[in-house]
This record gives C-alpha cells, structure tokens and sequence, in this order.
C-alpha cells in the first residue's frame, strides 16, 4: 500500500493502492477500521463495505494497466462517504 492519512475524529481516512485483487479487502480493512472507530452503525458499515468493494474491484478491473487505485471515507451527517478514483503520477 502507499499512501495511507490517518482519521482525525470526524474526519476521513484515505490510501492509495497498488492495481491489484489484494487491493480489495485491504481497502475493506482499512475503511471497517475508521468508520468503526468513528461510531458509525454496524449496517451502515456493512453497506459502505460492499461499495468499497464493488468500487476497488472494478477500478482495479477497468482502469488503466498498473495504475495506482486511491480510496477515501469517512463520517458525514447523513452516515458516510466513500470515494473511488485513479491516483495519476507524472
């Protein structure tokens, strides 16, 4: 994994990882751990589980050859937020 930025409380967690299957429950690990530790109810961190799978998944499948996967969560008012996209380098 590269980049990882730790959670204040009430704020969001983010990584980068490699573009590959193994990506996908580090991702699901990193994520259960915040939101767990944030408060948020066990459903919704269930549910935020499955989208942060479905999406690494299919970034991991569909993005370019080899190009790194970013990932953030975190609390929101209205539960969570979880964002999927491609980390470009120069």
């Amino acid at each position: 994994m590269g980049r990882v930025v730790a959670t204040a409380a009430g704020g969001t967690c983010s990584a980068d990882f490699p573009s590959a299957p193994s990506s996908v429950p580090a991702a699901r690990h990193l994520v259960r751990d915040d939101l767990v530790q944030q408060g948020l109810p066990v459903r919704m961190v269930e549910d935020c589980l499955l989208v942060v799978s479905e999406l690494v998944a299919n970034a991991i499948r569909h993005a370019r050859p080899l190009s790194p996967v970013g990932l953030g969560a975190g609390v929101t008012n209205s539960g969570a937020d979880v964002t999927v996209y491609a980390v470009v380098r120069p």
